[in-house]
């Protein structure tokens, strides 16, 4: 209930800003993303706490989304569907679901496997993508 008190007041308040001043969301959209989302990730991780399983969660991630490309590599044709079906958005869908459905020390390993796994994407996902010196994708044309 709580949780609700805080929700729609917030809820009712963007309406209006947006009612009053429709450009806004299209400024406001770009630094949110850019900045909150990391942000308020970094905020529960460190509001949950770090722990030396928390790094064992880690590297879980990296050994599941590795065994993960091996399974799907002959099911997908494309790298891009092979790595987008392994690495999942954990940020946007997995840390609200653990939130809502799991006690709180759950939320540290969320926010750990979503680490990994993002670290694993931006890190290795262009050598698995097949991307050229130049930075570009095979798949991608000027």
């Amino acid at each position: 209930m709580a949780f609700l008190l805080e929700l729609v007041p917030a809820l009712a308040l963007g309406l209006l800003l947006g009612r009053r001043w429709p450009w806004l969301a299209a400024r406001l959209a770009a630094p949110l993303v850019t900045w909150g989302v990391p942000f308020s990730v970094m905020g529960l991780l460190l509001r949950s706490g770090l722990d030396w399983r928390s790094g064992q969660v880690a590297l879980l991630a990296l050994l599941a989304v590795a065994c993960g490309l091996l399974l799907v590599r002959r099911r997908l044709p494309s790298p891009v569907e092979q790595l987008g079906a392994v690495v999942g958005n954990t940020a946007y869908f997995g840390i609200p679901a653990v939130l809502a459905l799991l006690p709180a020390q759950a939320v540290a390993y969320a926010i750990s496997y979503d680490l990994a796994a993002t670290l694993f994407t931006w890190s290795l996902g262009p050598l698995l993508l097949g991307a050229s010196p130049c930075g570009r994708s095979p798949c991608c044309r000027p």
